[in-house]
């Protein structure tokens, strides 16, 4: 909590102009507050959210752009305790990896790996919630 929160979106395509042609956006819902929090482009097709929660809780949001064409800017879906606790468990990993003597190459490989099962893991959970 009163920590800044920056939320990282990739673009699918170039733009232009992005400066001036896209504006992305998260619809923030924590407790007591529900507003849509704007981002900036910053360099290449990198767009980025950040906010601050200013009270204890789950605060949850969902992103969304102009560009409804781009899914690399829509749709996207996640969690401040779900944030923290990714990231958590990342470092436990990284200090388990180290501990045991694994090579750094092989470090990188074990973290892809998990990152991969759990995007598809989350993305198989939210296609049983929508039906």
């Amino acid at each position: 909590m009163w920590q800044t929160q920056e939320i990282t979106f990739q673009a699918e395509r170039d733009y232009p102009n992005p400066y001036t042609d896209v504006d992305v956006w998260i619809e923030l819902k924590g407790p007591g507050f529900e507003r849509r929090v704007y981002g900036f482009w910053d360099g290449g097709r990198t767009f980025k959210v950040r906010f601050v929660a200013t009270a204890p809780g789950e605060w949850r949001w969902t992103s969304a752009s102009n560009r409804s064409d781009d899914a690399g800017l829509n749709g996207g879906r996640g969690s401040v305790m779900g944030t923290i606790s990714g990231a958590l468990l990342m470092q436990v990993i990284r200090h388990g990896c180290r501990s045991l003597g694994v090579p750094t190459a092989y470090e990188q490989i074990i973290i892809g790996v998990i990152v991969i099962v759990a995007v598809t893991l989350d993305q198989v959970r939210q296609r049983r919630l929508a039906r």
